[in-house]
């Protein structure tokens, strides 16, 4: 971990990635397999390949590219609200 004096925004992001990963109740439910990042504005498009190179676990809902970490989860459409 990080000092928080010499913590990057990309850190952090990771961080909390991560953290909500591990804020369920085990007693109560499983363990999430997923965090879905919703970003209809894509607005956070150009950091993804700084984000990749960071943090491993993560993977993008797009073309089947599995060396960029990428591909389809079902064969349907994101509808945003």
């Amino acid at each position: 971990m990080t000092s928080r004096a010499t913590q990057t925004v990309q850190d952090t992001l990771a961080e909390s990635l991560r953290g909500a990963v591990r804020a369920f109740a085990p007693g109560d439910q499983v363990a999430p397999c997923a965090v879905l990042w919703l970003d209809p504005e894509r607005l956070w498009e150009p950091v993804i390949p700084a984000l990749l190179g960071t943090i491993p676990e993560l993977f993008l809902l797009g073309a089947y590219a599995p060396v960029d970490r990428s591909g389809p989860v079902w064969n349907g459409t994101l509808h945003y609200k």
